[in-house]
């Protein structure tokens, strides 16, 4: 959402953000199921894949402000998916990427998938609706309209998410029907404080720590974690059921 500022919203950058839900959505269909023989394949795959990426981007962010050279190509054939601020500060997809690589390493697919919907669909649809039509503006220049956009809109989305997680494991307490076809309320709170958490956190979040610490981190971070306080604190997941077991990562078969 950011400041909102007219005609400040950009398709591009929106659509790259929104292809990343592709990364949990892996892991929650389990794309790469016993794979290099390994129990949790997939989990493994694509924590290594953005611990590869992340090392890459480092390098070309250290590359991008120290040579003048680099900066100008990188601008050159990146800067669609770039805001002028990241000109000074760091690429918002590092902290992106990290945000995934937390959400996939630690919790249920169900809440890496749900944490990282928040981000993609809400932010765009906050930052459109805030941008054209928000009038109730507050003091990080922020409205209410961009607030309530994010909500609703994450919320929505979220629903369709959690029909979908029934068709594929009706066990989960995250699945909106259970085997026998009955509603479960543990989606719905899970999802509805989830998703009102992640409008806060976007209200409240900034750029700080050279760009590192902004919404595309902390969303996502704080959104899962509170999801797996709530399955923890009222419908009995133990933790040890809700965080991954991450020194089993590469665990053979």
């Amino acid at each position: 959402m950011k400041s909102e500022k007219k005609n400040s919203f950009n398709f591009i950058r929106k659509a790259w953000h929104l292809l990343g839900l592709f990364i949990p959505l892996a892991l929650y269909l389990d794309w790469y199921k016993n794979s290099f023989e390994l129990v949790y394949a997939t989990r493994a795959i694509i924590v290594i894949v953005l611990v590869v990426c992340l090392v890459l981007l480092v390098v070309t962010e250290i590359l991008r402000f120290k040579s003048e050279a680099f900066s100008n190509f990188f601008w050159k054939i990146l800067g669609p998916l770039m805001k002028d601020s990241e000109r000074q500060y760091m690429n918002a997809t590092l902290p992106y990427f990290t945000a995934n690589l937390f959400v996939i390493y630690l919790f249920p697919a169900e809440l890496a998938v749900m944490s990282l919907a928040f981000l993609v669909i809400g932010d765009p649809f906050a930052a459109y609706i805030g941008a054209n039509y928000g009038k109730n503006r507050f003091y990080n220049g922020k409205s209410l309209e961009g607030i309530i956009a994010f909500i609703v809109s994450a919320t929505v989305f979220g629903l369709f998410l959690t029909w979908g997680f029934s068709l594929y494991n009706a066990n989960s307490i995250y699945s909106m029907f259970d085997e026998l076809g009955s509603f479960q309320i543990s989606s719905l709170v899970v999802l509805l404080i989830g998703a009102s958490i992640a409008g806060i956190t976007e209200f409240f979040s900034s750029t700080t720590w050279k760009g590192f610490l902004d919404d595309n981190l902390l969303i996502p971070v704080v959104s899962s974690v509170t999801m797996a306080l709530v399955s923890s604190l009222f419908f009995g997941k133990t933790w040890n059921e809700i965080i991954f077991p991450f020194m089993d990562l590469l665990q053979k078969q």
